[in-house]
């Protein structure tokens, strides 16, 4: 996977099949792990999910 892009201290990821992925970088793993347990089918979709998960904090 290769990294697209980093959002609010998380790696968006894209696989070779083309599926997008969203990980705690590694600023944010020192303190929490964080990964997302579904692929997301753009980019916008992530950052909606990554949007979602600061809400809650």
């Amino acid at each position: 996977m290769r990294t697209i892009e980093n959002y609010r201290n998380f790696d968006i990821k894209k696989s070779r099949t083309g599926k997008i992925f969203a990980y705690s970088d590694s600023d944010l793993s020192e303190y929490e792990e964080v990964k997302f347990t579904r692929s997301f089918e753009t980019v916008s979709e992530s950052k909606d999910a990554i949007d979602g998960y600061w809400r809650k904090k």
